[in-house]
């Protein structure tokens, strides 16, 4: 959330901008702001992105985050903590693509957490019960059961289901 000029999103990590540094952040690539501002800075692009949604959609979207952060916590990719990515990733598919749904926001921030640590999700870590666990916990999008190869893959949903609600998309 914002409050006061500090974005805030499911964790402590909090940056305070104003309103000519917000601009610029609405404006620069993601990269740029994870190399000026870091993971805080990814924080406000995806605050920006799930305003839009209810405050029951994001409240879930901060759940999302939340785990994703805890999950990945001592993660790193390519030199960077690996929430970094999984951020950027959110905000590309909210942002870039337009899609408005809060669903795919929680996707994006957990797309790697079965593949990573399903045995911190669920108990002997099979991976078919972790995504139980997320699809309990965050909706019918993880129908990503769906392999390809050894890799769990988001499921896409139905093309009738994807055509019904574009008022959910920018």
């Amino acid at each position: 959330m914002i409050k006061d000029g500090i974005a805030k999103l499911a964790s402590d990590t909090a940056i305070t901008l104003d309103s000519a540094e917000r601009r610029l952040l609405a404006k620069m690539p993601l990269h740029a702001i994870t190399s000026v501002y870091g993971e805080a800075g990814l924080h406000e692009p995806l605050l920006m992105e799930i305003a839009q949604f209810t405050a029951a959609d994001r409240a879930r979207a901060g759940d999302a985050l939340a785990l994703a952060l805890q999950l990945h916590a001592r993660d790193h990719r390519q030199r960077e903590p690996y929430a970094n990515h999984l951020l950027r990733v959110s905000v590309r598919a909210l942002s870039h693509y337009r899609v408005a749904d809060p669903d795919v926001a929680c996707a994006a921030l957990l797309h790697d957490a079965v593949e990573d640590h399903a045995q911190d999700l669920a108990p002997g870590g099979a991976r078919q019960a972790a995504f139980a666990v997320l699809s309990g916990q965050f909706g019918d999008p993880y129908r990503w059961a769906r392999r390809r190869g050894n890799e769990p893959v988001l499921r896409a949903r139905p093309r009738q289901a994807r055509a019904v609600p574009r008022a959910r998309r920018r």
